[in-house]
């Protein structure tokens, strides 16, 4: 494909008009608030622009969805996707597949660990496609009771195993 580049976004020219594109959901990246000048900013939801002109270069249509708790809405997202897409990003909670060994709470998202992990179950029980990439597989594995490190200097098992009992 060749396409033109933007001063923010790559523009893929496909033979695909967009109503006709899969719509593919994307899982955003959550930015905590941060001080500006004398406020604080609000937290941002985003994602990458990467992420997006990959989807747009495979001739998807991406949208970002909203971080939420709702398990309806959860569940809306689902239903109305072609495909769900889950970026890469801060560690998942070692806690969620059951390590209770010190981890540095700074290293994860709690906010998105809850709502992807909630997300993922509803694709795969609507058994709908989704594409991971870094965090995202890793959080895929722990949702089905499967643990995944990236450091596997850390593991005495292999790097993904199913947890006994």
């Amino acid at each position: 494909m060749i396409g033109t580049r933007t001063s923010s976004s790559y523009t893929p020219h496909v033979d695909v008009a967009p109503a006709d594109r899969p719509l593919i959901l994307v899982a955003p990246r959550w930015e905590e608030a941060e001080p500006f000048l004398t406020e604080m900013l609000s937290p941002n939801e985003e994602i990458a622009s990467v992420f997006v002109d990959a989807i747009l270069a495979a001739g998807g249509l991406p949208l970002q969805m909203s971080i939420t708790e709702d398990i309806e809405v959860i569940r809306h997202y689902v239903d109305i996707a072609d495909g769900i897409a889950i970026p890469g990003g801060p560690d998942v909670n070692p806690k969620r597949w059951g390590d209770d060994r010190p981890y540095d709470p700074t290293l994860c998202c709690e906010i998105r660990d809850s709502f992807e992990f909630k997300l993922v179950g509803e694709v795969l029980r609507a058994k709908k496609p989704l594409f991971t990439t870094c965090r995202g597989a890793g959080l895929a594995a722990g949702t089905r009771g499967w643990r995944a490190q990236a450091n596997p200097d850390q593991l005495r098992t292999p790097l993904l195993r199913r947890p006994s009992g």
